[in-house]
């Protein structure tokens, strides 16, 4: 045997030896590292769907409250829609769209009032997810057109199909229906702005996060 093999011999045998040695000692030590990956993915598991009950009860609680107190009823709602935006930030697009879906399916077995299910169902409840996926462009005016052709989608909807259904007690003034679209378009821009420091704030106080930028994404 040349001094070569010996040595390719030898550095093979201690490379089989150190497996031998260390394997019991690096075994259970990934063995831990993926138990302790299977319980954080647990733990988020679990919180996020405790989260999801409390953001829907609440969501819940505003839709039905919003059903019964006259006046106030657009205010409530718009409310309602900010939980759905909590689950974005915290669990996804997904989370959000099954929130929505859930507050939906029940508010309309739960709350008396079916046709006060309509607002939400038809803008408020989704509109964090429009708003997702809109500021993730990253020009800030073609933002803001985008919004406003899509709120002046939805007024012209709302305002020429059934308005008594979607503004409830609300009357608004006789001006022609351009008019009040337009200026439903700003007040529909205010809201957004409203929106986007309500969850900045929960961002920066609330979860801690900080925020940058006034993106819900």
């Amino acid at each position: 045997m040349t001094i070569c093999a010996v040595r390719r011999f030898n550095a093979t045998y201690v490379q089989i030896a150190a497996a031998t040695v260390y394997s019991p000692i690096i075994s259970p030590k990934r063995h831990e590292d993926q138990k302790l990956k299977k319980e954080t993915v647990k733990r988020k598991n679990t919180s996020a769907i405790a989260l999801g009950g409390i953001c829907l009860a609440l969501t819940l609680i505003f839709i039905f409250t919003g059903s019964i107190i006259p006046g106030i009823e657009l205010t409530l709602f718009a409310i309602s829609s900010l939980f759905v935006a909590v689950m974005i930030i915290e669990s996804g697009v997904s989370a959000g769209a099954i929130l929505y879906a859930a507050a939906v399916i029940l508010g309309l077995v739960l709350v008396p009032n079916k046709l006060a299910m309509i607002p939400y169902a038809f803008f408020f409840g989704y509109y964090g997810i429009v708003k997702f996926f809109i500021e993730k462009l990253k020009n800030g005016i073609i933002q803001i057109v985008i919004k406003a052709v899509f709120f002046a989608f939805l007024l012209c909807i709302s305002l020429l199909g059934f308005k008594e259904l979607l503004l409830g007690s609300i009357r608004l003034p006789d001006c022609p229906t351009v008019i009040l679209i337009i200026a439903g378009i700003l007040i529909m821009l205010v809201y957004d702005y409203i929106y986007t420091l309500l969850i900045n704030f929960y961002l920066k106080r609330i979860k801690n996060r900080g925020a940058d930028n006034m993106k819900l994404s």
